[in-house]
């Protein structure tokens, strides 16, 4: 049985209709075989619930290509490239899921060619697309559905990292809160029921920053009826916001992470169901994720699972605890990977790898627990100049438009221009000018250290300081 939360008791003659949204549908090796091979089987017990909808939405990660290995060249960016053989195709049409959301940080992994052929595949088994196109404002139209007397606009954006569409041009949704909230004024009059489908937040976190969270609540403000989430990888919790239901991350879909933490391998898919104009109720239908099948859950573990995301919710409406939480994750994440990412990617641009390397491996030592010395600053920064002096090469030219500093130059600006990435280093900095490393609650820290699975780098204020990193990052 879902989780289910009760909206309008209305009662009208309008036919009831219901929407199926799923999250993160990107299988590899074994699960891509198994979904294209035998789809009924994969998907098991969560199929009759999606076929039983009126429409079945689901975020497609990545492209299809019916083109030998190779054929499409990937673009310059942070992370992995994503493509799939049109084979996985098979795994769509069988439930069947009629739109594809494209507004995400891998559909332009191959470029404008990558892009426009998935959108061919999906055109050819009669699945449509949104967020995605050869220009940003093909990328932001909404798709509209007709059920009964209600019309249905869909929205579909993203944060986007590399693949945002940026001064019109070609690639996904950009989720512009200023064009957002024009939009949704206008398909106030043109339509019934308003959904946004959001690609966006920190990878990997079972709950929301909170700037997305003022993000998705500006949405149910501006005029959507419904805000859907995905992008971190892992279930995030729900919320009734000015009586619009907000999901923050359904998590993962057809997606397997193996060597994972417990909540990748969770998901839900939300199922909307409307009377008319009027929404009646909202299901959740939490599932685990196999390398070989999806299933639903039941008895204990569905038990555990609502009791976790009743917390995981309660973490988001209560207070500012999800001011403080994510502070303490900012603690944990400056010193276990923050500074490697910044000394990696100026390491590749400048070229000085290893010295860059050893010079946070000792400030990282410095950052467990304590208070930057301001002097031990200093000279490491003055101990950067110099090697940076005698071991770089000073022609401008040759340093910088060297092929392998290109990586280096897409991770930083990555970094720089992506909220997700951007308020949390602001955030992480200013606790450092601040001398605040460590002093979140200590109940934030333990909450961090339980979700990923005893890792501790930042202890809170009654607890001792680490002696060592055992792991590389939550």
């Amino acid at each position: 049985m879902p989780v289910i939360y009760p909206f309008s008791t209305i009662n009208s003659n309008d036919p009831e209709w219901a929407v199926v949204f799923c999250g993160d549908w990107a299988p590899f090796g074994e699960q891509a075989q198994a979904v294209s091979r035998n789809s009924a089987q994969y998907y098991g017990d969560l199929l009759p619930v999606i076929q039983d909808a009126n429409l079945a939405v689901l975020n497609l990660e990545g492209v299809i290509s019916a083109g030998k290995p190779g054929a499409l060249v990937p673009i310059l960016k942070d992370g992995i490239s994503l493509c799939f053989p049109a084979e996985v195709i098979q795994g769509l049409t069988a439930a069947p899921f009629k739109l594809a959301c494209l507004a995400n940080n891998h559909s332009m992994d191959y470029g404008i060619e990558g892009l426009q052929e998935t959108q061919a595949i999906l055109t050819q088994h009669g699945i449509h697309s949104i967020g995605a196109g050869k220009t940003q404002a093909e990328a932001m139209q909404a798709a509209y559905y007709t059920f009964g007397s209600a019309r249905v606009a869909i929205l579909n954006v993203a944060e986007g990292e590399e693949a945002r569409a940026v001064n019109g041009g070609a690639g996904v949704a950009p989720f512009d809160f200023a064009s957002l909230r024009e939009q949704l004024q206008t398909l106030r009059a043109e339509s019934d029921v308003r959904i946004v489908v959001a690609h966006a937040g920190r990878e990997h976190l079972p709950v929301p920053a909170p700037y997305l969270r003022g993000w998705y609540r500006a949405l149910v403000e501006a005029g959507a009826t419904l805000v859907i989430g995905h992008h971190p990888h892992m279930p995030q919790g729900f919320e009734i916001y000015q009586g619009a239901p907000v999901a923050y991350s359904l998590g993962n879909f057809a997606l397997y992470i193996a060597k994972s933490l417990p909540y990748h391998t969770l998901g839900y898919f939300l199922k909307a169901r409307f009377q008319g104009r009027e929404l009646k109720a909202v299901e959740l239908w939490p599932y685990r994720i196999e390398a070989d099948h999806l299933a639903l859950l039941k008895g204990e573990e569905m038990e555990r699972f609502q009791r976790d995301f009743h917390d995981l919710s309660s973490l988001i409406t209560e207070g500012d605890r999800l001011e403080r939480l994510w502070e303490a994750y900012a603690d944990q994440w400056l010193a276990l990977s923050g500074l490697n990412e910044l000394t990696e990617g100026l390491a590749q641009i400048g070229q000085g790898r290893q010295m860059l390397q050893a010079v946070f491996k000792e400030a990282q030592l410095r950052l467990s627990g304590k208070r930057l010395d301001q002097r031990l600053l200093r000279k490491l920064l003055h101990f950067i100049i110099r090697r940076l002096e005698r071991d770089l090469p000073m022609d401008f030219n040759q340093r910088f438009n060297a092929p392998q500093v290109g990586r280096g130059a897409a991770v930083l600006r990555n970094r720089f221009d992506t909220a997700a990435h951007r308020e949390l280093y602001l955030l992480a900095l200013e606790r450092v000018m601040n001398h605040q490393i460590g002093s979140a609650p200590a109940w934030a820290y333990q909450q961090l250290e339980k979700w990923f699975q005893g890792v501790k780098i930042i202890n809170g204020p009654t607890t001792a300081a680490p002696t060592n990193v055992t792991r590389s990052t939550p």
